[in-house]
């Protein structure tokens, strides 16, 4: 029994004001290994990469910094665990940091691609 499938010609269109930035959360194991690849970077590679960040989010998301330095905030445990003085980094690094651990996150796109709401091929109620 195979199943017909009838492609239409429907585009969703994403609606960059409809997309919320969120924590991204690791284990702090693989938490610390980006923080050290993050803090590795030469200074013209951070300041590339967060310019980088700040354009392309800065439009979807009014209080981009804030959000980037809450996300850094929650690294400090990590910071400390690699004897990293938080108050020794600079803007940049702080930033770039926090982008790391931040996430963009779209509640229709879930909702479009959550399974619950794909007709099952078996529609019986049969067990």
């Amino acid at each position: 029994m195979g199943i017909t499938v009838n492609r239409k010609n429907i585009l969703f269109k994403p609606k960059l004001d409809r997309v919320l930035a969120r924590r991204f959360n690791l284990s702090p194991e693989r938490s610390k290994r980006i923080i050290q690849r993050v803090l590795a970077l030469s200074d013209e590679q951070k300041n590339s990469l967060i310019t980088q960040i700040l354009r392309n989010y800065a439009r979807r998301h009014r209080s981009v910094l804030n959000v980037l330095e809450r996300n850094f905030k929650f690294k400090e445990q990590e910071l400390k665990d690699l004897k990293i003085d938080s108050k020794k980094l600079s803007d940049v690094e702080k930033l770039l940091i926090g982008s790391f651990f931040t996430m963009e996150y779209s509640i229709e796109a879930a909702a479009y691609f959550n399974p619950s709401i794909v007709i099952s091929p078996d529609q019986s109620q049969t067990t």
